[in-house]
Order: structure tokens, then sequence, then C-alpha cells
């Protein structure tokens, strides 16, 4: 745990400067929540106005304070919080909560007094959290730093949910609707402007709380790639699911001109990526964050992917059925000997799976009872999915149903149900507090148990191996980067290359052609043209006698086509054995840090969108599964009696360069193959295209 958030989240006394005696304005509200919520240690105003505020006496400063405070409050304008930060340092104060405006988010003036304020803080060791910022609360330390609106409504008590988020009203919002859903939070904080303390640093402390089990992120903006794959590592050992919804998905900006890498990587699909590469669980809207924190409550991550359910509906049995199918849940056929059993129970019940009871159990709910326990006795499942319409709405028949769903599910703790239904909020909390998570929506309970599924199954998997270690990395190249220089980074990484040697005359491209012999691709080397073969630079096939008349002919069509492109040597190579071609690339994505993709294609790539991306460094372990979820996999299994290829070198390739994504010096932006030739033993390399960061290879 970070000790420096310890009084930030628990502190022992508390100063708010800017309290207010009305309950209702924003400095008065956190007060008023300190009062109600009872905690333990003094709270002090700081009001030089005022003599009492809200029945507490009041201070001028804090220097007038009477006993020592390890953490303040600032409700001040920003041209005040300055002087307020340097009390604080002078009376001790560990950590503050800046709830003020006109900081960085006003322009380049609020940007320079936030880097002061940092400054200040920094230089007297107190952790800042904000500025811009809705506050936090840490309800079962009674610790109410905030002007929320939710606790005006709500009160908060201790619970197993702590939320982080980069927008304080959000935040709250989401704090209403889990309220709504029974779901308790104990922790809450929002980010603000994150001068000092970001969503990063807050989840990974909160990690370590006992009493959190599950963690809620919403970001807006996502910094510190490390950080987040440092915590999200530790959370997998601890079995605790972090759940992110990530809005502000970009397209690919103009950089795609240059590689191929650029056009394919939008950011949000890195991101996408390697959140859920590192143990994230990223949900797309708020709906399902909701329902997920809500069925991860019950602290139950099965591995399974088969669903076992029984209705009284046939329609909603189909229903189910296909929304399983959509979210990659099966709906396996039970037992003969389970199938028996039912239809003894319900002679004219469907049993294959979904079961369908038809509306028998409206006269015997014994017959749903037995046929719970049926499918729960039965082979292993992630969940046992009840549709029981609205019966438990019912006056006659709602409390039965109810108890006698909380008594089967008592039986079986171990496993897991999930009821559709409608039902009264006092009834859903008493099926709740048996075990049973209750959607009112089919295909919503099916998506939960899906997610469930997922995070099981990353908490079972056993961590990734460590990538492998390169004595050195290769060097960049001093001045702009060419095809010349990307091949030196490739052989500096072992990954093997078509023989080839630079001409700079006919005479010297013959000379080469004749030593090289058999069939010979000429490619010009010109660090204006990242894409040659649009310009007329790439011709493969070329006999050694053919070899200087080839040379002058691309030089001239390449100087009509892209006369703006110096080329003042040309790449003479040998031709490569068939095989399939892929793009790869290390690259260092502005927002998810370093990557490395792999994709169908060759220069198809773009046009075939078949791709894959992971978070680097990685070992060949976790190449090998990059490699499973490459759509169209299978050509490299052979396809129509091609070979098979040798995967075992891609992923050699694709764990090397991992590690040259995350170590290589600054300057470098991404290094592609394309296309990488995998052949039936190895691979090798036929183009390489370095970018320096800033863009574009073009002056």
């Amino acid at each position: 745990m970070n000790d420096t958030l310890t009084p930030l989240f628990r502190p022992c006394a508390v100063a708010i400067f800017g309290a207010s005696d009305d309950p209702g304005r924003i400095g008065g509200r956190p007060l008023a929540y300190y009062l109600r919520g009872g905690f333990a240690g003094p709270v002090y105003p700081i009001n030089p106005r005022r003599a009492s505020v809200q029945g507490l006496t009041a201070y001028p400063d804090l220097a007038s304070v009477p006993g020592p405070v390890d953490f303040a409050l600032i409700i001040l304008p920003a041209e005040r919080v300055l002087a307020a930060l340097e009390d604080c340092a002078a009376h001790g104060v560990k950590a503050v909560v800046l709830f003020s405006a006109g900081f960085a988010e006003t322009g380049p003036a609020g940007a320079a007094l936030q880097a002061e304020l940092v400054a200040r803080a920094r230089a007297a060791g107190i952790r800042l959290l904000g500025p811009n910022c809705l506050g936090l609360f840490h309800a079962d330390h009674g610790h109410f730093p905030t002007f929320s609106s939710f606790l005006e409504q709500h009160e908060a008590t201790p619970g197993p949910v702590a939320v982080v988020s980069q927008s304080g009203a959000y935040g709250s919002y989401l704090l209403t609707l889990l309220a709504r859903r029974g779901v308790r939070v104990g922790i809450w904080a929002s980010t603000g402007n994150e001068a000092d303390i970001s969503a990063a640093e807050l989840t990974a402390h909160l990690l370590e709380e006992s009493s959190v089990r599950v963690l809620a992120v919403y970001l807006e903006a996502f910094r510190e790639p490390g950080r987040w794959r440092a915590l999200l590592t530790r959370a997998r050992r601890l079995g605790k699911p972090v759940l992110v919804i990530k809005v502000g998905a970009s397209p690919a900006g103009a950089a795609a001109a240059v590689s191929h890498t650029a056009s394919l990587a939008g950011s949000d699909t890195v991101l996408e990526a390697v959140l859920c590469q590192w143990g994230a669980l990223r949900v797309g809207t708020t709906e399902q964050l909701v329902d997920l924190v809500y069925a991860c409550t019950r602290g139950c991550y099965p591995t399974d992917e088969g669903l076992a359910m029984v209705t009284v509906s046939g329609g909603a049995g189909v229903l189910m059925a296909d929304a399983a199918e959509a979210a990659g849940l099966a709906v396996p056929a039970l037992p003969e000997t389970t199938q028996s059993a039912l239809r003894a129970l319900v002679p004219h019940a469907g049993t294959r799976n979904p079961v369908d009871l038809t509306a028998q159990p409206m006269n015997d709910l014994n017959l749903a009872r037995e046929a719970l326990r049926l499918l729960l006795d039965g082979p292993p499942v992630a969940a046992l999915l009840g549709f029981f319409l609205t019966w438990s709405a019912s006056p006659r028949l709602g409390e039965a149903l109810c108890g006698m769903l909380a008594e089967v599910a008592r039986e079986h703790p171990a496993r897991l149900l999930v009821m559709v239904l409608v039902a009264p909020e006092a009834r859903v909390r008493t099926l709740e507090a048996a075990g049973i998570r209750v959607f009112e929506d089919p295909d919503r309970a099916v998506r939960a148990v899906a997610g469930l599924v997922r995070l099981g199954r990353g908490f079972t998997a056993p961590l990734p191996a460590p990538p492998p270690t390169l004595d050195t990395l290769p060097v960049l190249p001093a001045g702009p980067p060419d095809e010349v220089a990307a091949r030196a980074v490739l052989t500096g990484l072992d990954i093997p290359l078509a023989r080839g040697e630079v001409a700079r005359s006919e005479a010297e491209a013959l000379a080469i052609a004749t030593r090289l012999g058999g069939e010979l691709v000429l490619k010009v080397v010109s660090r204006d043209l990242p894409h040659k073969s649009e310009a007329g630079g790439v011709r493969p096939g070329v006999a050694a006698a053919d070899t200087a008349t080839v040379y002058r002919e691309m030089l001239t069509t390449v100087a009509a086509r892209a006369p703006h492109a110096r080329v003042a040597e040309v790449l003479v190579c040998e031709t490569a054995p068939p095989g399939l071609e892929l793009i790869v690339s290390a690259h260092r994505d502005r927002v998810a840090g370093p990557v490395v993709m792999l994709g169908l294609g060759g220069v198809l790539a773009e046009a075939l969108q078949q791709v894959v991306f992971r978070g680097a460094p990685f070992g060949e372990d976790e190449a090998r599964r990059m490699i499973g979820e490459l759509p169209g996999q299978r050509l490299l299994a052979g396809f129509r009696g091609a070979p098979a290829a040798d995967v075992v070198a891609l992923a050699g390739v694709l764990a090397r360069l991992s590690v040259f994504a995350a170590g290589a010096e600054d300057g470098f932006r991404s290094l592609e193959i394309n296309p990488l030739r995998v052949l039936g033993q190895g691979v090798v390399a036929l183009d390489g295209l370095l970018v320096a960061d800033g863009g574009d290879t073009r002056d």
C-alpha cells in the first residue's frame, strides 16, 4: 500500500479551509457530511469571518488550530489556494483535497499556477488530490471531504466496492445507480486535474484495502501505462476485478500516411487490447458497468463457459440461448439421466437445455425446486439462469417463490445462481442475501455472467512468463531513418532478413546481383518513400543479367512519380522462399505506451484490418496467445495444402520486438516489418520501416 496516501483516506484530524455555515453550499456540505458520518477525530473549520460553523468552533487560520492536522480540504478561490497550501506546509499537513477550479483546465495561466501549486506541495511532502475535483469519501472511516449531492440522498455505508473516477459529476452519478442496485460503495474518489495524484495511483492504493473486493474505474484520459500494468497484474494475483469504462475513443491521426501501423493502431483499439491483456475488464456503457459491479459483489468467478437454464417460458429460453451464443457462452445439452429425471417431474417439459417447465410450477413450486436441484447437482457450468417472469411480484406466489429460490441457493453456496424476474425491492434483497443475482433483462443477465467468466479465467490463468533478455538493444540511427537503418536494427534483434546489399550505381547493382544469384528484388532506399511500391520503387523477379537495366528504369519511374523523393541507393536482395505474409511492428503508442502489433496481409494489412495488439514487453508464451487470437490464424496451420507456418519462430520475433519497443531510446516511434514472411521453418523479413518520434520520415 502507498503509505503517502494513507492520510488522504484515513486521516486523524481534518481542517476545512472555506468551511460554510450553510450545509447546502459547496463549502458547507463536507462539514455536514462529517458531522452526520461520525468521523472519530477532530474537524476544524477554517473561516476568519465566523466564530463557529455548523456548531463547531471556527478558526481564522490553521496556525490557530489547537492540535495537529494531517489532512486539509481547501475550498477557496484559486488566487487564495497557494497561501492556504503554505499554511498546510507549516502545520505538517500530509494530504490535501482541492475543490478549487481555475487551474490547468482554464489555459496557460492556470496551468502555470497549477505547476507552482504542485512544486510547493512536493517540497512540503504534501500529497494533493485535484484541483478541480469533487473530492472523495471513505465510509468506514467516516471521512467525507466531498460536496457530492449523492450523500444528501444516501447514507454511505462500508461496502466491498471502490470507485475511482476522473469525472466527479459522472462518478457521483454512478454512485446513485449503484445504490439503486443495492451495491454498497465503501470508498469513492474523483481525481479532477490530477496535478499530483492520478487515477492509476489511487486505484493501486485502494487495491490493497482489505475491505475492497471490486474496483470500478471511469477514465477520460489514460495515463501512466506502466503503473496500470503493474496494478492490474497485482489485481490478478489478489483475485480482485478491476472494471474500466474508458471514454474518448479516437481514430488514427495523420501519421497514417507514414506507416500501416499508425493507421491500424487507433489509440482506443490499442488500449482495449492492453487492458484486456493486463487483466482489466473494459465495458462500453454505464449500464454494463453497473451490472458487472453488481454481479462481482457475489465474489464468484466461474471458469466454465456453459450455462444451465430453467424457464417457465419457451420463448424466454430461446432468447437467453441466443444471448449466450452472442456473449461467447455455451448452452450444452443436459445428460440423459438429468433429462429423464426432469421428464418424471414435468412430463411435457422441454429438457435438453434450456429447460422449459411450462406453467406447472405455478401449481406446485416443488417442481421448480427439484428441477433447480437436479441442474445444480449436474455437470459444472458457469451459472444457472432461471427465468420466472413476474411471479415473484405476485401477492399469492411471490413470497413462496423467492423463499424457495433462496433455500436452493443456500444449499449450493459454491454455484452461481442468476434469476431473471421482476420483484419488489424487498424480495430482491432476500434473493441477494442468499447469493442470487437478480436481473430484469435476460440479455443483461447473460452478459454479466460472460464478464464473470472472463474475470475467472483471468484469475486462474498463469501469470505471464518474463520477456526474453537481450544483451544489448540496437542503437537508433543518428539521422533520419531509412530501410538500411531499419535492417540494421532488425539484425541487432536477431530477426532474419533476405540477404541484400546496397548499390549506388548500375555497375555495383550488377556486381551484387552476380554474387547473390537467382531471382532478385530491387528496392530504392529513400527516407522520403515509406511506401516504395506506390512510387514504382520495388521490382521483384529480376534476373541477375537484367539488374543494370532494371536499376536504371526503376530510378526513372520513381523520379517521375515522386519527384520530391531523394534516392541515393538501391537495395539488391535475394528472393525469399514462399510463405505466409504478415505485418508485425513494435510501436510506441501515445496513450497505451509500448505495444506490438501482428496482422495478416503484408502490404494488404490496411485493407484486411486483421490485427491484434499486445502491451510490451512480453515473453514467447504471451506471443503464442497473441498469434492464437489473430483473425484468420487458421492460415498459419497450413491452408489448402500449404505447409504449416513456423509459429515458434514467429513468437520469438514478436517477443524480441516487444523488448525493443519497451526499451528503445527516446526518439523511437515504430519499427515495422511489412511483410514478414513466415516459412515452414523460420521467418524472413522482406521490408523494414523505422519511424522516428514526431511522425513523418520526410523533411
